[in-house]
């Protein structure tokens, strides 16, 4: 299912409409382009098969998205969890407000099974766990998703700065980096 496509399943035809399209706002660390679509379901269409056919939005997977989606999780390793999904509201009205995921850091608490170092998803259990061998210790990880949109033209080089440029706030936040030209910690598989 393509990006329109999704945006106007289920839709009663001709209701769709967009208030406000590549509208720019401004926050501290970015400007984003915001669109805000609206349309009214038609009635043999239950809310929550709106949202199943809209996410995840095409801005995170690209066209064809089903194909896409399936190149990302063979590249990926692992799931995105909240990452691209969405957060919002949805009323017994089947009114419903929703954004797309992006730079959210989700912290996770964990107990520590045993004190066998991993690969780098174990990092932040091993480092926790240092000098704790003996009894298992809660550890808190946190994770952080950003990304860009590839393209053909994309440059490997550019794309990694703007993800780390999407990434920094959060770790400035959390204190995990020394202001906009300091390091930003990136753990690779």
């Amino acid at each position: 299912m393509g990006i329109l496509s999704s945006l106007n399943y289920g839709l009663q035809i001709g209701s769709v409409h967009v208030p406000g399209l590549m509208d720019i706002e401004s926050y501290a660390t970015v400007h984003q382009m915001v669109s805000t679509v609206r349309g009214v379901r038609r009635a043999d269409v239950t809310a929550l098969d709106a949202i199943r056919a809209a996410f995840p939005g095409g801005s995170m997977t690209g066209a064809p998205k089903v194909r896409t989606m399936a190149i990302i999780d063979s590249l990926e390793g692992r799931a995105r969890g909240v990452y691209s999904g969405c957060i919002g509201f949805m009323s017994f009205n089947d009114t419903f407000d929703l954004n797309i995921v992006i730079r959210t850091a989700v912290m996770q608490h964990e107990e520590r099974q045993d004190g066998a170092a991993g690969g780098r998803q174990e990092d932040c259990r091993t480092q926790a766990a240092n000098g704790a061998a003996s009894a298992p210790a809660p550890v808190r990880c946190m994770s952080i998703g950003a990304g860009g949109a590839i393209v053909v033209q994309s440059q490997l080089e550019a794309e990694y700065e703007e993800m780390r440029l999407k990434a920094r706030a959060l770790l400035r936040a959390v204190g995990m980096c020394e202001g906009v030209e300091g390091p930003v910690p990136v753990l690779a598989e």
